[in-house]
């Protein structure tokens, strides 16, 4: 049966409607309120309350407080023996879906599609070995998964109010939910790994917008739960000690993270890879498009890692339908799908192998700068892991 579809502009400004829910706003109540103090051993409590400052909460990946202080008790703890450094809460946000294609939105999807993007990678060899990600937990750090036919969520925690509740109200993360592990059924579309357990770590707000302090809450989750790969489309220009202490921890714990490089656009000189793919420790994903040509807005640098289809991405989106998107954030979640299935197919493998794998499988495309080692194979990469 055709797919019935819609154009109307009228009803995409109601797709997008916010949800008829407020989140409790986590954002800092004026610029420069909230830090992170981190200290060289232990954490001390006492030098925030003494310059009456306000203890938000106590990190497990260093010793770290998220804290609010008066402007002029900043300097004064920075300047501390004990204390390593002093930072802003910075916001951070979606790596960006410039385009989309509006025409393309499926209201009632009687057959499965398999997107050009899932044979490009040479997924459909995976299928026929019978890998599709089965056992392997995936984190989705974004802005939360909401409820969709074919979507199945194993769990997971909004971190703005330490609740269960992960509903999508923007989208963002819902898209990505898709790419990865949408099912394998008879209606909509195909997922890389769509056997995969995926895991909703919500730490964005209904615009799309973020803060720093929920990252890395939402990564010390992804490490108490034992999240085999935990996938980031986001991205901040502000490199934070805490972020960074975040990630590497997450790395020792066997995590794989995997992070869009960003949608800052660039030349073959410039290096705009946004964080956290910035990070030795993060595979950094830059975006394509189905000739193998490089995304407009992608970003550009030396820490580019590998490149998977970022354009005329078709997925899943809100209120059980699907549509098709552009941008960076949409290619990192090809790469996670793929790591999926790389770790069903050798469940013994770390961290470190599966990079070395991931890169080695891939297809040069041309300006390392551009597009890193090239685009991932799921054939490739499944045959270096036996």
């Amino acid at each position: 049966m055709m797919n019935k579809r819609i154009i109307i502009s009228v009803f995409l400004s109601i797709l997008f409607l916010v949800v008829n829910f407020q989140e409790v706003d986590a954002a800092v109540d004026g610029e420069g309120d909230q830090y992170f103090v981190t200290f060289k051993t232990e954490v001390n409590e006492g030098i925030i309350t003494d310059h009456n400052g306000e203890i938000i909460k106590e990190y497990t990946i260093s010793p770290s407080l998220l804290v609010e202080l008066p402007k002029g008790s900043v300097e004064v703890i920075e300047e501390a023996d004990e204390v390593v450094s002093v930072e802003p809460n910075v916001e951070v946000e979606i790596s960006g879906y410039e385009d989309i294609d509006w025409g393309s939105i499926d209201i009632d999807p009687q057959e499965q599609t398999v997107p050009w993007r899932i044979d490009y990678i040479g997924k459909a060899a995976a299928h026929q070995k019978g890998w599709f990600g089965k056992g392997i937990r995936v984190g989705i750090i974004d802005s939360g998964i909401r409820p969709h036919k074919d979507l199945k969520v194993s769990g997971g925690i909004n971190i703005l109010d330490n609740s269960e509740n992960y509903f999508d109200g923007y989208g963002h993360g819902t898209w990505y939910a898709g790419i990865i592990g949408a099912l394998d059924n008879s209606y909509g579309l195909l997922g890389v790994a769509s056997d995969a357990d995926l895991y909703s770590i919500k730490v964005k707000k209904n615009d799309g917008k973020g803060l720093i302090s929920d990252v890395v809450t939402g990564i010390e989750w992804a490490i108490e739960n034992k999240m085999n790969i935990v996938n980031f489309s986001l991205q901040t220009n502000v490199e934070t000690d805490i972020l960074r202490k975040a990630i590497k921890k997450a790395n020792e714990n066997d995590i794989l993270l995997v992070a869009s490089s960003g949608n800052m656009g660039g030349t073959k000189k410039d290096d705009t890879v946004t964080y956290p793919a910035a990070y030795d420790e993060v595979i950094s994903v830059a975006a394509i498009n189905k000739n193998g040509e490089r995304y407009v807005h992608s970003s550009t640098g030396k820490r580019i890692d590998i490149s998977a289809p970022g354009e005329l991405v078709y997925t899943t989106v809100q209120s059980g339908l699907y549509f098709t998107l552009n941008g960076t954030s949409m290619s990192a979640p090809h790469d996670s799908g793929v790591a999926a299935l790389v770790l069903q197919n050798n469940p013994k493998l770390n961290i470190e192998e599966i990079r070395k794998i991931l890169v080695k499988s891939t297809k040069p495309l041309g300006n390392p700068h551009l597009y890193g080692k090239g685009l991932i194979d799921v054939q490739k990469a499944i045959k270096f892991s036996n």
